[in-house]
C-alpha cells in the first residue's frame, strides 16, 4: 500500500504560488487573483514611496502629491 504523500497529484495545473498559496493554473478565477494581488503589491509600493519622498522634498521645499486610490 502506498503512502499518501507518494502519491501523484490528480491535478496537474495545482501549483503553490508565493504570496497565494495553492493555484489551479487552468482555473478560471486566476487572472482576478493575481490582479487582485497585483493590486494590493503596487499600493503597498505608492505608499512606500510617497512616504520616502516626504522627508527629501520637505526638506527642499517641495509638495508631494496626494495618491488618489481609484
Amino acid at each position: 500500500m502506498k503512502t499518501l504523500h507518494t502519491k501523484k497529484a490528480a491535478n496537474k495545473n495545482l501549483r503553490i504560488m508565493p504570496n497565494l498559496g495553492v493555484v489551479d493554473l487552468g482555473g478560471i478565477g486566476l487572472n482576478e487573483n493575481l490582479a487582485d494581488k497585483v493590486e494590493g503589491e503596487f499600493k503597498v509600493f505608492a505608499k512606500t514611496m510617497r512616504q520616502g519622498l516626504l522627508a527629501p522634498a520637505a526638506a527642499i521645499g517641495l509638495e508631494v502629491p496626494q495618491y488618489q486610490e481609484r
